[in-house]
């Protein structure tokens, strides 16, 4: 890794060759920066997430028994910091809620059920942080509605309000950039429905900036 200087000073180097090429071609091209995974320049410990869902008693499995248990498929590919997990649809929220508490586990998110608001169509998400549940509505408009705004300020989201609050997708994402999970909402909502999704996970466990998964390896 090179670190937080070097990245500075390459993202410098790419502002200036963009505007040195925008200057010799005027109001012609217009340039979009998209990054794949992000890096808290931190050093971080290789952990197996498999062993973290033993540890808090949810089985470890290669695919899913035809009896509902409390058990889970984790899907572990490359170094990052985010599991996707497969178990049973009775099972989620008990799976998340377990995983949550592991100290490994930062935040685990799920989707529990879709629903009809005001305005159209929406779907309800679980979010556990250390075995609290936390809730939020979110419509196809990209509306936020949770029922208890005070719970998510005591994990560090402040939507403004201390009871039930409906914030615009931009209100959102405003009231959530500076805060510990930037655009926390349309993140997560994304992560279950975006059109590339092949297969949706149940749960995805989001995992603390000093561990990362060791990723994919042979037996």
């Amino acid at each position: 890794m090179y670190g937080l200087d070097h990245s500075v000073a390459a993202l410098v180097e790419v502002d200036r060759q963009i505007r040195g090429f925008q200057e010799r071609h005027p109001n012609r091209f217009h340039f979009t920066m998209i990054s794949d995974h992000g890096d808290t320049h931190r050093t971080a410990e290789l952990v197996d997430p498999a062993e973290a869902l033993r540890e808090v008693g949810v089985d470890v499995v290669d695919a899913l028994s035809e009896q509902s248990r409390l058990e889970a498929v984790p899907i572990i590919h490359v170094r990052v910091n985010y599991v996707a997990l497969h178990t049973h649809a009775d099972r989620i929220a008990a799976v998340a809620e377990r995983a949550s508490r592991h100290r490994w586990v930062d935040l685990a998110v799920a989707p529990l059920a879709d629903e009809v608001v005001e305005g159209g169509s929406a779907r309800r998400y679980g979010v556990w942080r250390a075995g609290q549940r936390l809730e939020f509505v979110r419509t196809t408009a990209g509306d936020v509605i949770v029922d208890d705004a005070a719970a998510w300020r005591e994990i560090g989201v402040d939507l403004g309000a201390y009871d039930a609050a409906r914030l615009s997708d931009r209100v959102a994402f405003d009231r959530t950039r500076q805060g510990p999970w930037p655009d926390l909402f349309q993140r997560i909502d994304a992560a279950f429905t975006n059109p590339a999704v092949d297969i949706p996970a149940d749960v995805i466990l989001s995992l603390r900036d000093d561990v990362a998964s060791f990723g994919f390896r042979l037996p």
